[in-house]
């Protein structure tokens, strides 16, 4: 009894997890590149980058063959830090639980809308700039 009781609380607990799982880049104080190929189409892939001791987090969504990028963090929620998750093909904030399907993300402005940041393609890199990924700070 006394380990169905600890199964069932370690199960309660990794269900409350708000986190998404970050895979930490590189950042040489002037852009992070991401390799395109390692993406998945219409598939979030979620990174953070340390700068000024702030871990910015951000993701990147491959749709029919575009890469566009967004702070893990939107204008209304981001002081709770808890950031969005992804199914089915939305991001779904963690806070208020709004949907936002994929293909509406770069139409989105203000609300609970992911913070758009510009990228550009390079062959096989998607680059952020220095300017684009630290105009995140003030949301982490």
């Amino acid at each position: 009894m006394k380990q169905l009781v600890a199964i069932c609380f370690l199960m309660l607990l990794s269900s409350c997890n708000i986190r998404s799982s970050y895979q930490h880049m590189p950042y040489d104080g002037r852009q992070v590149s991401i390799d395109i190929r390692t993406l998945k189409e219409a598939a979030p892939a979620f990174y953070s980058v340390i700068i000024e001791g702030k871990r910015i987090n951000f993701f990147v969504v491959l749709l029919n063959g575009e890469v566009s990028s967004y702070f893990d963090a939107c204008n209304e929620c981001y002081k709770k830090k808890r950031g969005y998750r992804w199914d089915e093909g939305s991001m779904i904030c963690k806070t208020c639980n709004v949907r936002f399907p994929f293909d509406k993300l770069d139409t989105g402005i203000g609300g609970c809308y992911p913070i758009r940041i510009r990228g550009s393609r390079k062959g096989d890199a998607y680059i952020l700039d220095k300017e684009a990924i630290e105009a995140g700070l003030k949301y982490f």
